[in-house]
């Protein structure tokens, strides 16, 4: 990986987990957010029209940084309803992520099920069987 782009970043103390990312994937993924945040028929529109990679390492970059707030997956304090709220939390942009990844006690417990931030990574997936025909392969398979 070209070393111009590459990043380390250490998401917790608590965690002390390292994950190694493309700062373009990163940056990617920040602003899909924000896009689905603010406009969300143009974030729709922007997934019906990535390519097939951009797509995947949206996805991949999306579960890696949910997967950071994912200790336990039996532990019903990481979901609201059915839904992940690490999900959620990626969901709500960069700035809530930061602060939630350098500290895990500030993770809220207020989130409403019904916000749209827990489908943002579901449409993602959904667009890409829907134009590729297949499932999203696991990141490292393609």
């Amino acid at each position: 990986m070209d070393p111009t782009y590459a990043t380390t970043l250490t998401l917790s103390a608590d965690g002390c987990r390292e994950i190694e990312m493309d700062a373009l994937d990163e940056e990617l993924l920040w602003r899909m957010v924000e896009l689905a945040r603010t406009d969300h028929d143009a974030y729709l529109k922007a997934l019906a029209e990535m390519l097939q990679n951009e797509l995947k390492r949206y996805i991949w970059t999306y579960e890696a940084q949910a997967a950071t707030f994912s200790y336990d997956p039996d532990d019903p304090m990481l979901y609201v309803g059915d839904h992940p709220l690490a999900q959620w939390v990626v969901g709500q942009g960069r700035e809530l992520y930061r602060k939630v990844a350098d500290n895990p006690r500030t993770m809220p417990e207020d989130a409403s099920d019904e916000d749209p931030a827990f489908g943002y990574l579901s449409e993602a997936f959904k667009a890409y069987h829907k134009r590729f025909g297949q499932a999203v392969p696991p990141e490292g398979k393609d």
